[in-house]
C-alpha cells in the first residue's frame, strides 16, 4: 500500500516539470521518462501510448508533438479535474515503480563482454531477464528443480563483442549456475533467497555474499578472486573454491560444512577444528605446512597432495586422523603425494586406524 505523503511528493513532482506550450499544460517526454523511471525510450514510449488511450476513454483529447528537436507530449485540456485524476492515477504508478526499485531485493546483474551467453535458474514464479542489448526483456517460468543441464539454459548470442550487463529480476530466484560467460562482475547481493550459485570459469575478481545468509552451496572455482569472506553464509553444506588467488580462507562459522575445495590457491593456514561434519576436503597446491584433523571425526576422503608438508608434519597429521568406522559404502582415503616429507613420512600411522594412504609423486 502507497503511502499518502510519498503520492503526494510524486504529485509536486509531476506538477513540478510541466510546462506551457501555445497555453496548454504539458510535459515533456524527456523529463516524464526520467520521473517514471524507464532507462530506454522504446519502453516509455508503449507507456505512453497506454497512457493516451487512458485519456481518450476518460474524454481527454491526446496529441503527440515535435517540439525543438524534442520529444514532447502534450495533453489539451477539456476537462481540468479529469486530467488531475490521471496524474494523480499516473503518480500513483510511478510510486509503485519507484517503490519497486528501491524496495526490490530480488535483483542481480551480470557483466560480461563474451558474444555467447548462457545460464539457467530455478525459483518459484516468474523472473524477468534485460539481456543488455536493447531488445525487450524475456519473462520465463522458474522451474522449480535444480537443473545442471545447459541445453535448458537461458542462452543469448550477441552481434559484436562489446561489454554488456545483463539484469536479471525475480522474487524467489533459489538456483543460478552462470558458469563458462567470462563475467567480470556479478552482483546477487540483493537475491537474498538464493540456494546454490555456480559462478565457476569466470573471471570474477570480487564475489560479495554476505547478504546470501541462505546459500547451501558456493561453486566459484577457477576465478580471479584474491578474498572470499563466507563468515555470513553460516548455511553453507558445499564449498569450492578452488583456482583462485586466496591467500587466507576462514571457515570457523561454516559449521554445517560437508564438503570442502580449495585447491590451487596461496593458502599457508587452514583452520577446519570448527567444522566438525566435515566429510571431505581437498586442499592439495597451497602452500600448507600443518593440518590439524583432530575434530573432524566424520571426514573420509582427504586430498592435501602439493602443500608444504614435511615428513614431520605428516606424521603429525595422521595422529589427529580418526579411527572410526565410516558408512560401509565408502572408505577412507588420504593422499599426501608431492609434499616435502612424502618419502620420509609413515602412513603406517594412518592405516592402521583404516586409511587408505596415496604417497606417489604425480
Amino acid at each position: 500500500m502507497l503511502k499518502t505523503d510519498e503520492i503526494t511528493g510524486l504529485f509536486r513532482r509531476f506538477e513540478a516539470i510541466t510546462v506551457d506550450y501555445n497555453g496548454i499544460e504539458c510535459w515533456t517526454a524527456r523529463e516524464l521518462q526520467s520521473l517514471l523511471g524507464y532507462s530506454q525510450w522504446r519502453n516509455f514510449f508503449n507507456a505512453i501510448e497506454k497512457a493516451k488511450e487512458t485519456c481518450t476513454n476518460a474524454g481527454v483529447v491526446c496529441k503527440r508533438r515535435e517540439r525543438r528537436g524534442e520529444r514532447c507530449a502534450t495533453l489539451k485540456i477539456k476537462n481540468s479535474d479529469i486530467l488531475k485524476k490521471i496524474i494523480i492515477i499516473l503518480t500513483t504508478f510511478a510510486a509503485a515503480l519507484l517503490g519497486q526499485a528501491t524496495a526490490n531485493d530480488k535483483q542481480m546483474t551480470m557483466t560480461t563482454a563474451k558474444r555467447e551467453v548462457a545460464f539457467t535458474l530455478t525459483g518459484i514464479g516468474t523472473a524477468l531477464i534485460n539481456w543488455g542489448d536493447g531488445t525487450p526483456s524475456d519473462t520465463i517460468i522458474l522451474p522449480n528443480n535444480y537443473r545442471w543441464d545447459f541445453p535448458h539454459a537461458h542462452r543469448r548470442i550477441y552481434t559484436g563483442s562489446r561489454v554488456r550487463t545483463i539484469i536479471i529480476t525475480g522474487d524467489s530466484i533459489t538456483n543460478l549456475k552462470c558458469g563458462y560467460n567470462e563475467l567480470t562482475v556479478l552482483d546477487v547481493s540483493r537475491n537474498t533467497a538464493l540456494n546454490f550459485l555456480d559462478c565457476y570459469d569466470n573471471k570474477l575478481t570480487v564475489l560479495d555474499v554476505s547478504k546470501n545468509t541462505e546459500l547451501r552451496k558456493l561453486h566459484c572455482d577457477n576465478n580471479e578472486l584474491i578474498a572470499l569472506d563466507v563468515s555470513k553464509n553460516t548455511k553453507l553444506w558445499v564449498l569450492i573454491c578452488g583456482r583462485n588467488q586466496l591467500i587466507s580462507l576462514d571457515v570457523s562459522k561454516n559449521t554445517a560444512l560437508e564438503y570442502l575445495s580449495c585447491e590451487d590457491n596461496q593458502l599457508t593456514v587452514l583452520e577446519i577444528a570448527k567444522n566438525t561434519v566435515l566429510e571431505e576436503l581437498h586442499c592439495r597446491d597451497n602452500q600448507l605446512t600443518a593440518l590439524d584433523l583432530s575434530e573432524n571425526t566424520r571426514l573420509r576422503n582427504l586430498h592435501c597432495g602439493w602443500n608444504e608438508l614435511t615428513a614431520a608434519a605428516l606424521n603429525a597429521l595422521f595422529e589427529t586422523l580418526h579411527g572410526r568406522t565410516i558408512d560401509r559404502r565408502y572408505s577412507k582415503w588420504l593422499v599426501v603425494g608431492n609434499n616435502p616429507g612424502t618419502d620420509d613420512c609413515n602412513p603406517n600411522i594412518a592405516t592402521i586406524k583404516g586409511w587408505a594412504v596415496d604417497t606417489t609423486h604425480r
